[in-house]
């Protein structure tokens, strides 16, 4: 397996850590199209282009893959909004734990007033400045 590694990293001309940061980075937008497509399934007037950006900005990276960080900008508000909604999580972990407990409940229904915030206030998730 170790020869393997050294020889796609050789192929593609990259240090493992370079790798890392781009392989990384394809997946987080991966998933940040798909959020974008659930979200536009949800409510039709947000996120109307910004799955099909996205999936745009992921051929752009492939046919230029010295453009990682142009293409992360390009895509940061959608990205910004699964960051936040990442951060939600351990709050709504805690329903796992204490289900019956009120506190728990309040405390994760107030976790996602960020990310829905965010989204309110660009409901295209135009790139963030």
């Amino acid at each position: 397996m170790l020869a393997k590694c050294r020889a796609h990293l050789s192929e593609a001309g990259e240090s493992y850590w370079q790798h890392f940061r781009f392989a990384a980075g394809v997946g987080l937008m991966l998933l940040a199209a798909a959020v974008a497509c659930i979200i536009h399934a949800l409510v039709p007037g947000c996120c109307t282009r910004t799955a099909s950006r996205t999936v745009d900005e992921l051929g752009r990276l492939f046919r230029e893959r010295h453009a990682l960080t142009t293409v992360l900008g390009e895509t940061s508000g959608v990205l910004t909004l699964v960051g936040l909604a990442a951060l939600t999580l351990p709050a709504w972990a805690t329903l796992l734990i204490a289900p019956a407990n009120p506190l728990s409940s309040a405390i994760a229904a107030l976790s996602i007033a960020v990310p829905a915030t965010y989204l309110w206030t660009n409901p295209q998730l135009e790139p963030v400045d």
